[in-house]
Order: C-alpha cells, then sequence, then structure tokens
C-alpha cells in the first residue's frame, strides 16, 4: 500500500467528478473547477500513485446471463482465515470477499448463471474448502440501489 497523502477540496472536487463519469476529460474537470488541465492531470496521477483512486467499469451481471447474485456468510475453523480467503480471492464466481466481525467471519458475493451452479459452488466448492465451518447463502432477488460513491467526497 502506498503512504497516505493529504487530501483537499480541490482533490475531492476532481474525485467527485470522476465518479460521476470516470471517462470525463481533463480539459473538462478544468474548466468546471476553473483551473489547469495540468493541474488536474497530475493531481489524478497522485491520487492513483497513492492508491487513493482508481479506474473500473461495472458491468452489470445479468447482461451477461449471470443473473442470480448469492450473498454467503461463511463461519470459519479458527487459524484458517487467510487461507480460506486465499483460496476464495482466485474463484472466478466469487465478486467480493470481506472478513467481517460479528454473525460470521466472511461475507462473499457470488454470481450464478442458474440456481444448479450457485448450489454446486456452495455445496462442492465453499463448504469443502479446508477451514470452512459453516456457510449461510441469501439469493438475492432485485438490487434496488447500487452506489459505490463514499459520501465524504
Amino acid at each position: 500500500m502506498a503512504e497516505q497523502i493529504a487530501i483537499d477540496q480541490l482533490d475531492r472536487d476532481i474525485m467527485r467528478l470522476l465518479q460521476e463519469d470516470g471517462r470525463r476529460s481533463f480539459r473538462e474537470i478544468a474548466r468546471v473547477l476553473e483551473t489547469s488541465e495540468g493541474t488536474v492531470r497530475s493531481r489524478v496521477r497522485r491520487l492513483k500513485d497513492a492508491e487513493v483512486l482508481r479506474f473500473l467499469a461495472l458491468v452489470d451481471p445479468s447482461a451477461l446471463g449471470q443473473s442470480m447474485l448469492v450473498v454467503v456468510m461463511v463461519h470459519l475453523h479458527p487459524g484458517h482465515h487467510d487461507d480460506v480467503v486465499a483460496a476464495l480471492v482466485d474463484l472466478p464466481e466469487v465478486g467480493y470477499v470481506a472478513t467481517a466481525f460479528g454473525r460470521c467471519d466472511l461475507i462473499l458475493e457470488v454470481l450464478a448463471t442458474s440456481s444448479e451452479e450457485a448450489w454446486d459452488f456452495v455445496n462442492h466448492r465453499l463448504r469443502t474448502l479446508e477451514g470452512v465451518d459453516r456457510v449461510e447463502p441469501t439469493t438475492i432477488l432485485k438490487v434496488h440501489k447500487y452506489k459505490y460513491e463514499p459520501n465524504f467526497i
């Protein structure tokens, strides 16, 4: 991880505009914020180098035939956390892995094309991983809002 950097209001404004449209040109951002294109370019480079800002595309899985989203709470046997996480992040079906406190040890998001594929993943790939104690899968029926924008920018 890169070192932490100070973030000022101009940095926040640049990030806010890029969140609205990640393909927005530096020239347009500079015009909106009344600064130079070079300033925007150097600020974005600094934010990227510090791993504060990343560019990625969000794809709607249902448009690609992966119409099932399964959220799985995973309970682990003590001492197996790192090995299970390492195994899960390498699986193509798993789109999200997070360590949690509370009801479970890990939370996963799994994409599947059918209930049979989801069943196979949970029962034959996930439950059989060494260190997994038990799993609590939940099928997401409909996503009403998906927004990955921190409110503090």
